[in-house]
């Protein structure tokens, strides 16, 4: 735990060092001088990786404080982004970029991140922006009642965007959960209810794995995308946290299992992506913790390693996403409470 504890250090470090934007808290797209500021997908990913660094810290120690202080500084950049209460455009809005579409994923995980600041520093802001969060996503919901397996939040907010996508419900279900657990207003359980079951009927697969997205014709994309995965398994957690009812827990370990099948191999997560792969990663963590998941956390520590090797040869470094994920995968090794 000390060895992966040292290297989330050093990478958390790194990334400060190359990425950031001195006294803005914002970062970079890329580690470059010039390079633009990162859109708020990768910046959301980074945000997860300084909760779950912080974390690894016992509470009043030197390096903890660091720790938080980083990631303070960075929740506070999140307004480059904001629209409004509760919504967060791609890129950063004027005068220091030109703003962009609205995505209900990438707010979402905005959302679950501004929840993990808040279990660590109790900020009531953090928990009251996630909330409102949770309220556009809400809105997101479509209403089309012409549309195959009715319902589901849309991958975007303009009219293009008509696709119910995993990455925007499963989050989603994550969110209004870990809303449920944190104030016990019952309106987020039915809303987790809601989400986690839409996505079960729509996009669960016969190998218990869940397709990306689904057309308002009924054409699903059946690309299995291990963020979507890890999603949608936090999500079963929660719920039977939040519910008492077991079998939530089981789906979970059945995608979980499904997962660990098809991606024993560690190179097999190369064609996924090391930010889908952190997010699948602590969700299985997450499980593991309330359910043993055999081989959950060997596979964890194999992936960590092969990303070390390639961040220390330099092939994760052109990436704020890339340089994100060993971080957050390190953390957790190290004793990072696991969150969706």
């Amino acid at each position: 735990m000390a060895r992966h504890a040292r290297r989330a250090a050093r990478l958390g470090r790194r990334l400060a060092a190359r990425f950031g934007l001195p006294g803005v808290g914002l970062l970079r797209a890329r580690p470059v001088p010039g390079a633009g500021i990162a859109t708020l997908w990768p910046f959301a990913n980074a945000l997860a990786a300084l909760c779950a660094l912080a974390g690894t810290w016992p509470a009043r120690s030197a390096s903890r404080d660091e720790a938080v202080e980083r990631l303070e500084h960075a929740v506070a950049a999140l307004d480059a982004y904001r629209r409004g209460p509760g919504a967060y455009c791609s890129v950063v809005l004027p005068p220091l970029g030109p703003g962009g579409d609205l995505y209900f994923d990438d707010n979402a995980w905005v959302g679950l991140a501004l929840l993990h600041e808040h279990d660590l520093t109790g900020a009531v802001a953090s928990l009251e922006r996630a909330a409102a969060i949770f309220e556009l996503l809400a809105r997101g919901w479509s209403d089309e009642e012409g549309w195959a397996h009715p319902g589901g939040i849309r991958w975007a907010e303009p009219a293009w965007s008509t696709g119910r996508t995993a990455c925007s419900n499963a989050p989603a279900a994550a969110l209004a959960l870990r809303l449920y657990l944190l104030g016990g207003a019952t309106r987020h359980l039915e809303w987790g209810r809601r989400l986690y079951g839409w996505v079960r009927r729509s996009l669960l697969t016969p190998a218990q794995l869940y397709a990306d997205q689904i057309a308002p014709d009924g054409r699903v994309d059946g690309r299995i995308y291990s963020y979507n995965q890890g999603a949608m398994i936090g999500a079963g957690v929660l719920l039977a946290r939040a519910s008492g009812r077991h079998r939530h827990l089981e789906e979970a370990a059945s995608t979980a299992r499904a997962c660990l099948a098809r991606l024993r191999a560690v190179r097999a997560l190369d064609q996924q992506g090391p930010a889908f792969n952190a997010i699948l990663a602590r969700n299985l963590l997450l499980l593991d913790a309330a359910r043993p998941v055999p081989e959950a956390a060997d596979l964890v520590r194999r992936y960590a390693a092969r990303l070390w090797r390639r961040q220390l040869a330099g092939n994760l470094a052109a990436s704020l996403n890339g340089a994100a994920a060993p971080i957050a995968l390190n953390a957790l090794l190290a004793g990072s409470a696991p969150t969706p």
